[in-house]
């Protein structure tokens, strides 16, 4: 068997190992494998968030983080204006430890800038370590929309393997950075191990930024049960990171106080709410919305105003005109079982064929009710209430209120009425 390639060797000849895979770089030629890869290289757009990721260990990965732009450290900011990214690597096999590694990121330069970076984590953790860094220049100022981030421990310590923190990024966004979302995307990666060989991960991920006014997709910053980029639009922006504040409620606690903190108690929703989630249950509130994704609250409730908007649990069992009262939440079909009350469950699912079956109805039919039509119009199909509603309550619902998991047998509503 053939020795191992000295690590001193390796970087006379570092930027052939790292970015041409098959060129002959020493006697025993580079092979780019997938067998003893990492199972993937990643994007962690908010390394801090609990449990934190450490050089040896990952917390959830976060896919978005916004930036204000506006001069101060706020949003999800670590500096002013600017985030802290991970480049992490997952299962680094003992059999292919880590020597040295790199990766392009791609982002948009015109509203964005990389600038520093620390490979200080798993490369550096075993002792005998000696690091050299062949990454690009920092601050990122050649506007190709591309980073390169690559280094080689050339130390004769033991190699690392394993899960953790590869690279960690600071980006900031530019002044005058337009209001919008910006994938942060990985490509070219590759380890290399102490025998010289590059082994490519088997995935991917990458990430995105938002500036401005736009909001990450599916994030509750302040924990209130209400997704930010509803919350914005619903309450303000004052609510989207002050878990005392929120979109204005009517029920239980909620009733007879300003919960978006502008003193009217009870008030309606802000007009142009109507496109979106104010309460946190999963359903907009809009009445014209054919999305199989999401429902209408105003729609299955039968009102014109943003009540439904303003209440996510509780149940309706039969119509009460003008309503389907009590109002609350679309998903929960069969409130009055013990079984079933305050959640989603199989109980729900059979409330669209027992005791009267509504399943294959349009308006005008005699089992037709419009509570059952959660997701309004025909989606296609011959009848307005038929399996995109069944499926919309399984598979589609994934609440803020819940933490964004599925509502389907998942946790109790947390507000019940």
């Amino acid at each position: 068997m053939d020795e191992p390639v000295s690590r001193l060797a390796i970087i006379t000849f570092v930027s052939i190992l790292l970015f041409a895979f098959g060129a002959p770089a020493s006697p025993k030629s580079i092979e780019a494998s997938h067998t003893g890869a990492a199972d993937n290289f990643a994007l962690d757009m908010n390394p801090s968030a609990t449990p934190a990721n450490t050089a040896t260990s990952l917390g959830s990965r976060q896919t978005c983080a916004r930036i204000e732009a506006n001069g101060l450290q706020d949003a999800d900011e670590d500096a002013v204006d600017a985030i802290i990214i991970d480049v992490t690597a997952t299962n680094i096999t003992s059999a292919h430890p880590v020597i040295g590694f790199s990766y392009d990121v791609s982002y948009d330069e015109t509203s964005l800038t990389l600038q520093a970076h620390d490979p200080n984590f798993l490369l550096t953790v075993n002792p005998g370590t000696e690091f050299f860094d062949a990454s690009e220049a920092v601050p990122d100022i050649d506007v190709n929309d591309k980073w390169n981030g690559a280094g080689v421990d050339t130390g004769e310590g033991a190699p690392e393997s394993g899960t953790g923190v590869l690279h960690r990024l600071t980006i900031s966004a530019d002044a005058g950075a337009a209001s919008g979302t910006y994938a942060v995307a990985l490509s070219d990666a590759a380890h290399i191990d102490s025998r010289n060989d590059a082994f490519i991960p088997d995935n991917l991920y990458g990430g995105s930024i938002t500036v401005g006014t736009s909001y990450c997709s599916r994030t509750d910053s302040d924990g209130d049960g209400v997704f930010d980029e509803d919350e914005f639009s619903c309450a303000g922006a004052a609510a989207v990171y002050n878990p005392s504040l929120r979109p204005e409620r009517i029920d239980g606690a909620f009733a007879g106080i300003s919960d978006d903190g502008d003193t009217d108690i009870d008030e309606l929703l802000p007009s142009g709410s109507a496109a979106y989630d104010c309460d946190g249950d999963g359903y907009k509130g809009d009445a014209v919305n054919t999305s199989s994704q999401s429902s209408s609250e105003k729609w299955v409730y039968g009102t014109a105003d943003t009540r439904p908007d303003q209440d996510p649990c509780g149940w309706a069992p039969v119509p009460v005109p003008p309503f389907n009262l009590p109002i609350g939440w679309p998903a929960d079909l069969r409130g009055d079982s013990s079984f079933s009350a305050n959640k989603v469950n199989i109980q729900d699912l059979g409330a669209f064929t027992a005791p009267i079956n509504r399943m294959n109805t349009s308006p005008g039919d005699a089992n037709y009710d419009v509570r059952w039509d959660v997701v309004p119009g025909k989606s296609g199909l011959s009848k307005d209430i038929n399996v995109v509603d069944l499926a919309n309550i399984s598979n589609v619902v994934a609440p803020a209120m819940l933490g964004g998991v599925k509502a389907f047998n998942g946790p109790n509503c947390p507000w019940p009425p």
